[in-house]
């Protein structure tokens, strides 16, 4: 849920940015307030609307008790609504499928080649999400569709977020009414295993997140490396602004809203 809740909160801030950009001001601002109250759904959870400190090795460090589950439950309902109501309002606008619409086209080719991962590459075709092909945790009882788009332009980009943001929320739902065990643990020891190599790989809202660990013979950290999928993306964003005029920018820039830190990593 905490995943999912990321998720959303980042798609609706970069649907309302978007809208932002091309001077269309109920959605930015509607989009604006929406993404503050899903953050304030994962402070519900863990006392921080960023989710610093929930996850630990072995499972989380806060239970979800009844009284949460029936609070992010009203909220959920309350809120969902809105959700569709403003994000049809913004894609279903002429005026802003004339701007989205071809401007900052990626080949699905293109986007093969250069690696691009979320809803970047499933803006152009590309249906790859880590949610579904690795599935850990509880998504592998999930159906996560595969979201692809294949104009590869701003507006595909657009409405990958738009679905996924309405997919997540159901989701959430089902998580709710489920009820799914959590296993609630304080810090750990840290005993890793001598002479490993490991590697995981998830599904964030900007798309595949890789970590990397090597451990030496007494099962000390030797090497621990990340991969951002900005590491991946700035290479689309790169390919899109291609023979665009200067006032396309700001648009390309924030369909793909990537990570200046998460390419250096």
């Amino acid at each position: 849920m905490a995943l999912e809740l990321e998720r959303i909160a980042n798609h609706v801030g970069d649907l309302g940015a978007l809208s932002g950009d091309v001077a269309f001001l109920p959605p930015a601002n509607y989009c604006g307030r929406m993404r503050g109250d899903f953050l304030n759904m994962t402070l519900l959870l863990c006392g921080n609307r960023f989710g610093k400190g929930l996850v630990r090795p072995g499972g989380v460090r806060f239970a979800l008790d009844d009284e949460i589950r029936q609070d992010l439950a009203g909220r959920i309902a309350e809120l969902a609504p809105q959700v569709e109501h403003v994000l049809a309002l913004l894609l279903n606008t002429p005026g802003v499928r004339a701007r989205f619409e071809g401007c900052g086209r990626v080949s699905r080719g293109d986007a093969d080649q250069l690696g691009l991962v979320g809803p970047a590459g499933r803006a152009c075709g590309l249906p790859y999400d880590a949610r579904r092909v690795f599935p850990t945790e509880i998504y592998g009882q999930l159906e996560i569709p595969e979201n692809a788009e294949s104009t590869g332009d701003v507006w595909a980009r657009a409405k990958v977020r738009r679905d996924e943001v309405m997919q997540s929320i159901d989701i959430i739902h089902s998580l709710l009414d489920d009820r799914p065990e959590t296993t609630c643990v304080e810090q750990p020891p840290l005993r890793l295993a001598p002479d490993a190599l490991a590697v995981t790989v998830n599904e964030a809202w900007r798309g595949e997140v890789s970590h990397c660990v090597l451990t030496d013979a007494n099962g000390g950290i030797l090497r621990y490396k990340i991969k951002d999928p900005s590491f991946h993306n700035w290479n689309g964003l790169s390919m899109s602004l291609r023979d665009t005029g200067i006032s396309d920018f700001p648009l390309n820039n924030k369909s793909y809203n990537l990570s200046y830190c998460g390419f250096d990593l």
